[in-house]
């Protein structure tokens, strides 16, 4: 029965995809070999997933964070009664060793959003070795327990990729993940897509499970910028009658380890 559920996630996944997202950039190495969803591998149970399970639920992520510009989203989705997941970094736009970056993983986890793992200093982890993921990946899990009090059992490979990659794969099963978590609507913030780009994307969703890419901060982002663009997506999938969920509604797993 499992068998025939993923198999039937998988189809919705070909014939509900919009390829107007599907556009790799190089600079982004963007890795488009996740559409299907999920895929297992060898990796002590960590499956990759691009949708959530169930139709008409959708999962709102943001990456990159802590940022100057988190606080304003976290306004935002407390003004819109709103549940988000957060797949954070250690070292890119704010440090773990800056004050400010614990107190936005403590709000994030406090007004009941999901914090997965974006690796503490946000490289391509198939270009690394076994050690050197368990690194990315354990010098991140400490800072954000001693910030919540809880170790992530999501995160989000930088640029999407690793599906497939068994070094990948096995080294981040046996660190306890059980989500490698990419996307299926993806806002193209970071290629600076405008939000009228955004628009058309997330207007042709079609009931399928789904899974938005959003970022904190990018090239050229303002406050202003962000802002609007989450509200429109946020009008647009509620407006077609999606359920907006955190992640471990979305996969049917636990958050945490």
């Amino acid at each position: 029965m499992k068998s025939f559920i993923f198999a039937s996630i998988a189809i919705l996944s070909l014939f509900g995809k919009n390829t107007s997202t599907a556009a790799p950039v190089d600079v982004e190495k963007r890795q488009w070999d996740n559409w299907a969803a999920p895929q297992g591998g060898q990796g002590g149970g960590l499956k990759f997933y691009s949708q959530c399970v169930n139709p008409n639920e959708w999962a709102m992520t943001f990456d990159d964070g802590p940022t100057q510009f988190a606080d304003a989203i976290l306004d935002l989705l407390k003004e819109k009664n709103m549940k988000a997941t957060f797949f954070v970094v250690g070292n890119l736009y704010m440090n773990t060793a800056d004050s400010n970056w614990a107190r936005i993983v403590k709000r994030m986890y406090n007004e009941g959003h999901v914090v997965g793992s974006h690796t503490f200093n946000h490289k391509d982890l198939t270009t690394l070795s076994a050690d050197q993921i368990k690194s990315e990946m354990t010098q991140l899990e400490d800072a954000i327990s001693q910030a919540i009090g809880k170790k992530p059992a999501f995160m989000r490979p930088p640029y999407g990729s690793g599906n497939g990659n068994q070094n990948v794969m096995s080294t981040l099963g046996s660190l306890g993940y059980t989500a490698a978590i990419t996307w299926n609507l993806d806002s193209g913030d970071w290629d600076n897509k405008d939000i009228n780009y955004a628009k058309q994307v997330f207007s042709g969703a079609n009931g399928q499970g789904s899974i938005s890419l959003n970022h904190l901060q990018y090239n050229g982002s303002t406050k202003e910028s962000i802002v609007a663009l989450a509200s429109a997506e946020i009008d647009i999938m509620l407006s077609k009658g999606y359920t907006p969920v955190t992640m471990d509604k979305c996969l049917g797993l636990n958050a945490y380890q």
